[in-house]
């Protein structure tokens, strides 16, 4: 976005802000490689509930990647594979949250238009 920040719209209507950097965002698909399983706002009630429920969901997901490639990607991209998930869960929670909230329009074929609804936390 104009401001260096990363948007996400979906073809379903989901729009949100993921990142407030490209490193941000990366950080965020190694360290949490299905980010959409990230949003439960419950589980961010402190550091160490948030690091459990992130370390739950990064393990779920581990079991169905190629470990090799998942770890090559993480080195290239110089994040450690063993970082805590906490910090990394915050900024992503942090980004989304903040104002403006990102949010689409879609433009319907009937001419129509149709507001994005919220994606992450809600």
């Amino acid at each position: 976005m104009e401001d260096g920040s990363i948007g996400y719209y979906s073809s379903e209507g989901e729009a949100g802000r993921l990142a407030e950097s490209m490193d941000d965002l990366f950080s965020l698909l190694v360290s949490c490689i299905c980010w959409h399983d990230c949003c439960d706002a419950k589980e961010y009630a402190d550091s160490k509930t948030l690091e459990e429920y992130g370390q739950r969901q990064r393990n779920c997901n581990l079991e169905n990647i190629d470990l090799d490639s998942w770890r090559r990607v993480a080195d290239a991209l110089g994040i450690p594979n063993g970082e805590p998930l906490a910090p990394v869960l915050e900024r992503f929670r942090k980004a989304t949250q903040r104002q403006p909230l990102y949010q689409c329009v879609f433009h319907e074929d009937d001419g129509s238009l149709t507001k994005s609804y919220g994606l992450m936390f809600e």
